[in-house]
């Protein structure tokens, strides 16, 4: 954690930062996803490999250069349809810039919330970040439309000297540029602008936009923000942006020395693949830039740590944790036999038959004896070996229900008649002996 604002002390934890989201562990996934969000981030803008090696590259000796003169000398053949033609590609070109500045003040947000938070999630932080990320939107476009608006005025000059040395079938140099009247007097005023401007978009992208995202406030008052922030320590932002300015000379060296000689970093609508690959292949060199302010800013204050548990996005998070290894399904085999329940206590056990004798009626015990689990599990029986169940006759289908009415009226019941012979003795009283007698 940086506790002191300084620049170097950023720089190192900047690096270590990388580690920990590209390697820690290395997903091919995350790449892409942080990859296509650098795109849009620096959609439009970034840092610009110029080869200063012009070689002559707009002279008579050029094959290219009789082509150039002809286009130009029909143009002023033909004014008015090519200023009609002129005004419909400036507006096309602007309205595609325009949505590319969108575009990146979007994505500004969504990359600082990962980088923030060791995330690669392109939904959440773009919307909960959009409010912010339209008011930074406005102050780009007011600012870079007033500035090109400034540096196209002033450039009016040089073009007019540029277009009237091929029109004369001259050879454009340097010196043939500054002879031109008022070109002197313009030239240290479009440099000054394109370092004034280059200094305002690193101000806004390096500590404006993360002072949106960690306050929730608008893009004015962030600005008053990082104001206070230089006018209290200009020291500690003069180191920052030296820095800056040697990393960027370092890269473009290396660029240099990998053969990148044309203007690398320059995002066009019809080349949109090859800055993708360019954003996922140099994604940490992406996410150092990214990191470098931030952890700058950490420096200044709690309210200004954007790795934080109080930041918006929950603070820096560890590495993606494995899934947790899954849990075996248990089967039969694996669970241990239940015990039998214990008699009850006074109750003496049954005793047990002789070998060979089956119990008693009823001396079998009300509860039988608990058994004992065994130690190992019975080994599970193939489903070929299982013995067939008894065949079972089908059971007879029950009877239909009649479907005749009942009679009506039921009949009713016939009495039976008396038997005809004599009554028989009732069962209390008992025969007399003499009185059979005298009949007999």
């Amino acid at each position: 954690m940086n506790r002191r604002g300084s620049a170097t002390e950023a720089l190192g934890l900047a690096i270590g930062h990388v580690k920990t989201m590209l390697l820690q562990p290395f997903d091919v996934a995350r790449w892409l996803m942080l990859g296509f969000i650098a795109f849009l981030a620096y959609l439009g803008h970034g840092g610009y490999l110029i080869d200063t090696r012009f070689n002559n590259a707009l002279n008579r000796d050029n094959p290219a250069w009789q082509s150039v003169r002809d286009s130009v000398n029909l143009a002023y053949e033909h004014r008015v349809a090519m200023a009609v033609v002129l005004f419909f590609v400036i507006f096309a070109v602007l309205v595609i810039w325009v949505l590319f500045e969108w575009l990146s003040a979007r994505a500004t947000f969504v990359y600082i919330d990962d980088v923030a938070t060791n995330r690669s999630q392109l939904v959440r932080p773009w919307k909960e970040h959009g409010e912010e990320a339209d008011s930074l939107f406005f102050w780009r476009l007011t600012f870079l439309l007033s500035a090109g608006l400034i540096r196209m005025i002033l450039s009016v000059p040089v073009i007019i000297g540029v277009l009237s040395a091929i029109r004369a079938d001259e050879d454009i140099t340097f010196s043939r540029i500054l002879g031109s009247s008022g070109v002197p007097l313009v030239l240290p005023l479009i440099i000054l602008i394109v370092l004034a401007e280059s200094m305002v978009r690193m101000t806004l992208s390096d500590f404006v936009a993360p002072v949106q995202y960690l306050q929730r406030i608008r893009c004015g008052a962030a600005m008053r923000v990082v104001l206070g922030l230089i006018r209290n320590d200009p020291g500690s932002f003069i180191l920052f942006y030296v820095l800056k300015i040697l990393i960027l000379l370092v890269t473009i060296v290396v660029g240099r020395a990998l053969g990148c000689n044309a203007c690398v970093a320059v995002c066009c609508f019809c080349c949109v693949g090859f800055p993708v690959i360019q954003q996922i292949l140099f994604q940490p060199l992406y996410i150092f830039n990214r990191s470098f302010s931030l952890f700058f800013l950490q420096g200044f204050g709690p309210d200004l740590d954007v790795f934080g548990p109080g930041a918006p996005g929950g603070g820096l998070q560890g590495p993606p944790l494995a899934p947790p290894p899954s849990s075996p399904v248990p089967s039969w085999t694996s669970t241990p036999w239940p015990p039998a329940p214990a008699p009850p206590e006074g109750e003496p056990p049954a005793p047990e038959p002789p070998d060979g004798e089956p119990p008693a009626p009823g001396s079998e015990p009300e509860h039988p004896p608990a058994a004992s689990t065994p130690s190992v599990p019975p080994e599970s029986v193939p489903l070929s070996a299982w013995p067939e169940p008894p065949y079972a006759s089908p059971a007879e289908p029950p009877a239909a229900p009649s479907t005749e009415p009942p009679a009506w009226p039921p009949a009713e019941p016939t009495a039976e008649p008396p038997p005809s012979g004599p009554e028989p003795p009732s069962s209390g009283a008992e025969p007399d002996p003499e009185k059979d007698s005298g009949r007999g």
